[in-house]
């Protein structure tokens, strides 16, 4: 009973703004207004969407999605939004979104894809038996749509095609904002005079094809700006190998004639090594030209810096992320190669009016066996055996009416089972069998 991490801060924050009284929110449900705003608790699939339907009844149809667009910023955690703002912004979130989705909605699946277009599509489903919520579809498209503003960026358009239990999504993200801007603040309120070969600089860079392009195009503005033979922008202070190069212009054959450190924030990021025509010092209106320059360039050094950190960091985020889900889909087949171990669960269950509760720990285990009484046509409801996460009343598909737990853990479940019985006096029986392959 806890397949949705509570995501109704903004619904709280409404319903308290408006002065409603919070009966009319949660009615019969067994919660309270503060544990609605809590991330830190989780609430059943069938809560969450009555919830929903609550919401739009009380604030418009579209409520639901405008306040989840709302909470985009507390849908990400704060690390990874930092993250994805420096290496690729709203479409790197696109991506990684099924990942953390699934683990705020248990009882959804998704899958992304970029599309030739350039356009991200997204698929949503609503895992059997949970019942459908239009709404949900409705609220991850608010999300989605408002992702970007995280990032300093636009809304993005997202298209939704759903049936309820079905939500088909096309993303557009918006551009990213020209490379122009990261450098245009660093020649505003300078001398007008100073201004110049900042404007120069900042110009060209706008015309780079690509982020990779900018240390080369920079070395071949500083080399026309100074009048110098060759230039070089190391990463390093003083250059070191070659890899350290970042960018470099003209020829840069023999002793360099100088080699400038470049600091930003107080702490060193590389340098600028320049060649002259017969190795001589800069002239004055040279080094006053450079004056100007040297903040830009070496925000550039740091930007380079910091986008090979997030580079890193983002491969091994998408790594890890991969690799979680080719270690869940192995535990998913390993769960599943015992099914033919219990061949009392699938003979024992004949058609009847209700729903099969299952009780199981190992949450593998669980979602095996839900699936073994599903593709039976039972509506089949799996909790752990901790006593709160046992269901206070009948779930929507149907009063529960048979009890499936694993026979090695009987001893552990009399309390589970006593509270069952007496809060669900349809119930039938309980059945005991070996889910664990031997």
């Amino acid at each position: 009973m806890n397949e949705v991490a509570c995501v109704f801060g903004p619904v709280v924050d409404e319903v308290r703004a408006r002065g409603i009284p919070p009966e009319r929110l949660l009615g019969d449900l067994p919660l309270a207004l503060e544990d609605l705003g809590n991330p830190r608790r989780r609430i059943s699939w069938d809560e969450f969407a009555e919830l929903t339907e609550r919401c739009a009844a009380l604030f418009g149809p579209d409520a639901f999605e405008e306040l989840a667009a709302r909470s985009a910023e507390r849908a990400l955690p704060a690390p990874v939004r930092w993250l994805l703002a420096r290496a690729g912004g709203a479409r790197h979130a696109y991506r990684i979104a099924p990942f953390w989705g699934s683990r705020v909605f248990r009882a959804t699946r998704a899958e992304v894809a970029t599309l030739p277009d350039g356009r991200i599509r997204e698929v949503i489903e609503i895992l059997p038996p949970y019942r459908e919520c239009p709404q949900f579809f409705r609220g991850v498209r608010g999300l989605l749509r408002a992702a970007p503003r995280l990032f300093g960026e636009p809304e993005a358009s997202v298209e939704l095609v759903s049936d309820g239990r079905r939500g088909e999504f096309l993303i557009e993200p918006p551009p990213r904002p020209a490379l122009r801007a990261r450098f245009e603040g660093f020649r505003r309120g300078r001398p007008e005079g100073d201004a110049a070969p900042a404007e120069r600089l900042a110009r060209a860079l706008s015309s780079a094809r690509g982020w990779r392009e900018i240390p080369a195009v920079a070395a071949r503005v500083l080399q026309q700006e100074l009048g110098v033979r060759g230039v070089a922008l190391s990463l390093a202070e003083p250059p070191r190998h070659a890899r350290e190069i970042a960018g470099a212009a003209g020829d840069r054959a023999g002793r360099p004639a100088t080699v400038r450190p470049l600091a930003f924030g107080g702490r060193a990021v590389g340098s600028l090594v320049l060649w002259t025509p017969d190795g001589s010092a800069l002239g004055e209106a040279a080094e006053r030209r450079l004056q100007a320059l040297r903040p830009q360039l070496a925000l550039l050094l740091e930007s380079l810096h910091l986008d090979e950190a997030n580079r890193r960091l983002m491969d091994l985020l998408e790594r890890n992320l991969s690799d979680w889900r080719r270690v869940e889909a192995r535990l998913e087949r390993i769960a599943g190669a015992g099914e033919s171990c219990d061949p009392l669960l699938h003979s024992a269950l004949p058609p009847f009016e209700g729903t099969v509760l299952v009780i199981e720990d190992d949450e593998l285990l669980r979602r095996r066996t839900e699936r073994l009484i599903a593709a039976q046509g039972h509506a089949v409801l799996g909790v752990s055996s901790d006593l709160a996460q046992l269901p206070e009343a009948d779930p929507a598909s149907g009063p529960i009416r048979l009890v499936v737990a694993d026979l090695e853990s009987a001893a552990s479940l009399p309390g589970s089972l006593g509270r069952i019985a007496a809060r669900h006096r349809e119930l039938r029986g309980v059945l005991l069998v070996r889910l664990r392959a031997h």
